[in-house]
């Protein structure tokens, strides 16, 4: 499945790196990952992004 949406973001190689930022931010137990919480600071970024 491709994305359709693809953003450059300087220092972050993909979604990934900038999940893991999140956790490591908020300094999560990466055995306890609140989801829904991570998906929506991911979800404002990316649309802090847009702006």
């Amino acid at each position: 499945m491709e994305s359709n949406l693809n953003i450059e973001i300087k220092d972050y190689n993909g979604p990934l790196d900038v999940l893991l930022e999140l956790v490591h931010k908020n300094k999560y137990d990466l055995k306890n990952l609140p989801i829904l919480e991570l998906c929506n600071q991911y979800i404002a970024f990316i649309e802090d992004l847009k702006k």
